[in-house]
């Protein structure tokens, strides 16, 4: 246990812990409330604005970021406040700014920048949460750097070390994060949840101030009795080493906590309940940190660290894992390595007079880290390296004594190595290939060198260069990779075997072209012409124009009837470029003289369109295997379907994964009236059809327009379970999650 701790426990357990514990009552309660009101209005602003760019997960990374960066405004905002004005006239300062902030509530996406664009949608949700959530934010996230100045200035007996209350802040924090995804979520509106913050941010704010008065009203003897204390003191300075270290420690755990959000919310769905684990890890790492015994807990970490850090590295290898057991070695990696740092980091906590410095510094850390992963990385990197390259990172920091030791170097050997052989046929790849079983098998030599060449600094560099060698290259081994782009909405490979060529999101198959097609290419993978969505268009081939919500590599152009205009909508720039490449995939250049691309978001942009414009229409947006959510809302899907003729079919691809959405469209049909079908297609023999499974559910409002399917056979009827459709107000991903299994 730490001096600090028991330190603390000998004060609680004297005859004046009742006392002392009355005392730090009003600041425990307001800094629990402040800190669940930061992380509830996190996830709530992602919610809004994840509809208008398409779903992608990078909504999620780059609000963080911006949320992050608040956070640091409001911490350099504390420190100047407790730097450069007398204790007494802080509480009034800092009451007029919760004041002023307050009037731009309740919260709600701003529309002072107008539609987002997909060519810069960046620029645009920076600037968003700028308008609409930074004031309040700034403003309530300088609550818990100035409660523990003020506390330490409260002349309470325990005021010397007021950093019990940091713990308290990550406490209220975690409330927030379990309450959004678990209650707030699939239970209240959005709007609800808005008035619910502004109420909470009320009773915060009042909180507040009565603790600034509390102190405001001694500060008179407290502060006399601190400056005699100030002026004898012998405390060092802080150096500028110190100030690095603690930046690079918070830094790390940061950057770690935005790569795992995007690995995980990339392939089930970019919603509160994936969003929330890694942050719940990364917080909770705080509240150990800052705890008792957070020395052991520290070292364990440390420990663990290496082994974390070589599965995350095979993962980037043994890419068709099942998604679990990747979501579980992230989620354990980042664990290991934030609490590791944040130990290391709150076992160099400063004295109270440098309180809101540290704050501010370590903030500044945690604004760098999200902002590399965010906004930089996609800059630097085709492909997502970032997060094993910063794993290796988390390596230099190890002491040697932690991750030295020969027999726990050649325990971890065996079983890195065992991993290695067990992912090689876990991954799926075939025997012969030598040079995938050989770049997995090498990969973890300067893994090993790290560990045992702790004295070096200039060995642990180099292996770390090979680790982030090792990892830019994983996605070109194995097989032809003839491109590989990223941008905001995701990382795109179009990748060549010996009879195609395919357009791989993430994990997820995202169209594939015979290398053999001679003159109009044949749709395969979900496509095929026996397929649901190939029935969809044989069924309906007389009827034009056709809307199509999602391109791909153009696909469905070569499904449609020569007579037939198809209008896509397709949100990435990427996505279009790779498609009308004939030399990657010719279907639009060879079937698709009559079709259009309409660049934006598929909601945003079919709801220009005028009403009965489509005799049917395909709703088919994946990003990676996660569909939208914000497309299978009753208000989006009553839009697409006015978007059709009176006797219009709309169909929608729902292949996935992790989530089960059938029961969600047959909700929204039942309380809209419409007549809903299903049919899942099996595929006996994928390596020779190039065929692969697909679940698709037709929509219309009358029976008589769904006869020209039901007459392929297979089609099964769709109805509603009674329970509430998913809404823009309100949905429950974690729901259909839990029903797939």
């Amino acid at each position: 246990m730490s001096t600090t701790s028991v330190r603390q426990d000998a004060v609680l357990s004297s005859p004046r812990g009742a006392q002392i514990l009355a005392g730090r009552l009003p600041f425990i309660a307001t800094i629990l409330t402040s800190a669940a009101l930061i992380f509830l209005v996190q996830p709530l602003f992602a919610k809004l604005a994840t509809p208008l760019l398409g779903g992608t997960p990078s909504v999620w990374n780059v609000s963080l970021v911006c949320f992050q960066t608040a956070l640091l405004a409001g911490y350099a905002y504390a420190h100047a406040l407790a730097r450069f004005v007398p204790l007494r006239h802080q509480v009034a300062v800092h009451g007029a700014v919760l004041v002023l902030a307050g009037l731009t509530l309740p919260i709600g996406l701003s529309g002072m920048l107008g539609a987002p664009n997909e060519g810069n949608p960046l620029v645009w949700l920076m600037g968003t949460f700028a308008v609409s959530i930074a004031p309040v934010f700034i403003a309530i996230s300088a609550t818990s750097p100035l409660l523990q100045h003020w506390y330490g200035h409260s002349g309470e007996k325990d005021a010397e070390d007021p950093y019990f209350l940091y713990g308290a802040s990550n406490i209220g924090s975690l409330i927030g994060l379990i309450a959004y995804p678990v209650v707030l979520e699939p239970l209240i509106g959005v709007t609800t949840q808005s008035w619910i913050w502004t109420a909470g941010y009320a009773i915060a704010s009042a909180g507040l101030i009565v603790c600034g008065l509390i102190v405001a009203a001694r500060s008179s003897t407290v502060e006399t009795t601190e400056h005699h204390e100030s002026t004898t003191s012998t405390a060092p300075a802080g150096t500028m080493t110190e100030r690095l270290r603690w930046l690079a420690l918070a830094f790390l755990p940061s950057s770690l906590l935005v790569g795992t959000t995007s690995h995980i919310s990339t392939d089930v769905a970019s919603a509160p309940f994936l969003w929330s684990p890694p942050l719940i890890l990364y917080i909770g790492s705080f509240i150990i940190a800052f705890g008792a015994r957070e020395a052991l807990f520290t070292r364990m970490a440390g420990m663990a660290l290496p082994i974390a850090a070589g599965l995350v590295l095979l993962t980037v290898f043994a890419t068709s894992w099942p998604i679990l057991i990747e979501i579980g070695i992230a989620l354990a990696a980042l664990g290991a390595a934030a609490l590791y740092c944040h130990g290391t980091l709150a076992a160099s906590r400063p004295p109270k007079a440098r309180l809101t410095e540290f704050y501010f510094i370590m903030s500044l850390g945690g604004v760098l880290g999200g902002a590399f992963n965010a906004i930089l990385a996609p800059l630097l990197f085709a492909s997502v390296v970032e997060f094993p390259l910063i794993m290796a990172l988390v390596l230099l920091t190890l002491p040697k004594g932690v991750s030295g030791g020969t027999i726990r170097v050649g325990i971890f050997t065996t079983i890195a190595m065992g991993s290695v052989v067990i992912g090689s046929m876990m991954s799926g790849h075939d025997k012969g290939d030598v040079q995938q079983f050989t770049a997995q098998l090498f990969l973890f030599v300067p893994l090993i060198l790290l560990i045992l060449g702790r004295g070096s600094r200039s060995i642990a560099l180099a292996c770390v260069a090979s680790l982030a060698a090792a990892a830019i290259a994983a996605p070109f081994m194995g097989k032809q990779t003839l491109l590989t782009e990223r941008s905001f909405f995701g990382v795109h490979r179009v990748s060549q075997t010996e009879h195609l060529r395919v357009l791989i999101h993430g994990t997820t198959v995202h169209g594939a072209q015979r290398l053999d097609d001679q003159g109009r290419p044949t749709p395969i993978t979900y496509y095929h012409a026996t397929s649901p969505i190939g029935e969809v268009f044989s069924s309906y081939k007389e009827r034009s124009p056709v809307g199509v919500v999602g391109l791909g590599v153009g696909s469905v152009a070569c499904a449609m009837d020569p007579s037939q205009r198809g209008v896509f909508y397709e949100i990435d720039p990427v996505v279009v470029e790779i498609a009308r490449n004939p030399a990657l995939f010719n279907f639009l250049s060879a079937c698709g003289g009559n079709s259009e691309i309409v660049m934006g978001d598929g909601r945003l942009t079919v709801a220009d369109a005028q009403e009965g414009t489509y005799g049917f229409m395909l709703l088919d947006a994946f990003s990676s295997d996660a569909v939208p959510a914000h497309l299978l809302t009753r208000e989006a899907l009553s839009m697409f379907m006015s978007r059709t003729t009176d006797d219009g079919v709309l169909a929608i691809h729902i292949s996935n994964r992790h989530l089960n959405l059938g029961p969600i469209i047959g909700r929204i049909a039942g309380a809209e009236g419409w007549v809903a079908i299903e049919k899942k297609s099996r595929v006996d023999n994928p390596l020779e059809t190039f065929a692969a499974p697909t679940r698709v559910v037709a929509l219309a409002r009358h029976d008589t327009d769904l006869l020209p399917l039901l007459a392929n056979g297979g089609w099964k009827p769709l109805t509603s379970d009674g329970k509430h459709p998913w809404t823009d107000e309100r949905s429950n991903i974690l729901g259909a999650w839990v029903a797939n299994w």
